[in-house]
């Protein structure tokens, strides 16, 4: 009696490239099989005064969940992360309108994520920031756009905080490269001066 060995291969599409026309769904549609894009980008260089100079929002919490969605173009996929244990550290107003008791949740968000369209797994991976997981202590350097917060010059405003130590969580190895192993009150205390100067 014959075996009969059935090899289903897994479609997957690799786009390069800072951002691509065709929708997500288009792409699934088209390919009928799960898509894998990769972005590449290669970011200009930008200093960490630099960076502090644009936030809107400086925040210490702890990575809780994550929800990943296509973003409004639907070329691409955007992710949630929910924190929790928040510190509001910039603006100082920030830190005086919360509400008695443990603060309440806050929401980042972050450039790639995995979704499912047409029962298809669709994965955007950017590869200067990976996805930050639940449970990541971290810093993060925020900007404002409508009702989001982003992380800043979306790739260079998370760093994960290690035995009170900071950790840049791009993959650009050239970003803040002297401030990595630096005392986290330190460095918080630095890039809240930058940023108080900038509306001065």
């Amino acid at each position: 009696m014959k075996a009969l060995l059935t090899i289903t291969a897994m479609l997957l599409l690799t786009i390069s490239g800072l951002a691509q026309e065709r929708t997500l769904r288009a792409i699934v549609e088209e390919e009928g099989g799960p898509v894998n894009l990769q972005t590449n980008a290669n970011p200009a260089p930008i200093s960490l005064a630099e960076l502090a100079r644009q936030v809107d929002l400086i925040v210490r919490g702890s990575v809780a969940g994550t929800v990943s969605y296509l973003s409004p173009s639907g070329t691409d996929i955007y992710t949630d992360l929910t924190l929790t244990n928040v510190q509001f550290i910039y603006p100082a107003a920030a830190a005086l309108t919360k509400q008695p008791g443990p603060p309440p949740p806050l929401v980042v968000t972050q450039l790639g994520g995995t979704v499912s369209i047409n029962g298809h797994q669709v994965r955007s991976t950017h590869q200067n920031l990976p996805p930050l997981q639940s449970g990541i202590d971290a810093l993060f350097l925020l900007v404002r756009d409508t009702d989001k917060l982003f992380i800043a010059a979306r790739y260079f405003g998370a760093f994960a905080i290690e035995n009170n130590r900071v950790v840049p969580l791009t993959r650009a190895e050239w970003f803040a490269a002297q401030h990595r192993g630096r005392s986290a009150d330190d460095f918080v205390r630095e890039v809240v001066a930058i940023a108080t100067a900038r509306g001065r």
